[in-house]
């Protein structure tokens, strides 16, 4: 990123496109230097007093303790929980917390106020739907990133007439089927992947449906 671009923390266009093509030809893209660290240094820390609880709680439940960080030597396995799911040993998606649930909810209220105007509401824990008009503000949270929202608009939705019937997760979730049509732009809240020394390989699943045909 350039001087300037760090400065502003908004991409340039060219920078926008080249990330738009990252993603559709590895899967990901890495773009450091764009958020500042008083944005991402209060969400790491969120996340582990959260999965520290976690951890404690499961521990020393009364009826079914689970050993979170030991989990050759626990006697029950773990489950997925609301707050939790497990993806392998040693590495969990942690979704909320009452540590994040109270950042994600200061960061959503200035992050609205900051767009008066962009019929964006405050939705609690739940997924925004984001319009094409949706500018997004990089004040307060990078959860409405204006770069970040014209990378996702960039991507979604593509359609290829030959591929998009196989996109079979389109049926799960009460969905009607890979018909090809244009899906909500549903923007999540923001959450975490706790990765422990020793966690392995996660494997490839399907859970929601595909943001790409193929």
């Amino acid at each position: 990123l350039s001087a300037d671009e760090i400065y502003t923390t908004i991409l340039t266009d060219a920078n926008i496109n080249s990330a738009i093509g990252k993603l559709r030809d590895h899967g990901f893209v890495i773009i450091k230097g764009l958020l500042p660290p008083e944005q991402t240094i209060p969400w790491g820390n969120v996340v582990l007093e959260d999965f520290t609880s976690a951890v404690e709680t499961l521990t020393n439940h009364p009826s079914r303790p689970v050993d979170l960080l030991n989990p050759d030597k626990g006697q029950f396995e773990p489950l997925s929980y609301k707050e939790m799911a497990m993806r392998e040993d040693l590495r969990v998606d942690l979704r909320s917390g009452p540590s994040m649930e109270k950042l994600r909810s200061q960061e959503n209220k200035l992050s609205v106020e900051a767009m008066a105007g962009s019929n964006i509401a405050d939705s609690g824990n739940q997924p925004t739907i984001i319009t094409a008009d949706t500018i997004g503000t990089s004040k307060s949270s990078w959860r409405y990133h204006p770069s970040i929202l014209a990378i996702l608009k960039g991507l979604f939705n593509p359609r290829d007439d030959s591929l998009y019937k196989g996109n079979f997760g389109r049926w799960n979730f009460g969905g009607k089927g890979p018909d090809g049509s244009p899906q909500p732009f549903r923007l999540g809240q923001i959450g975490s992947v706790v990765s422990c020394p020793g966690s392995g390989d996660q494997a490839i699943h399907a859970d929601t449906p595909h943001l790409f045909e193929h």
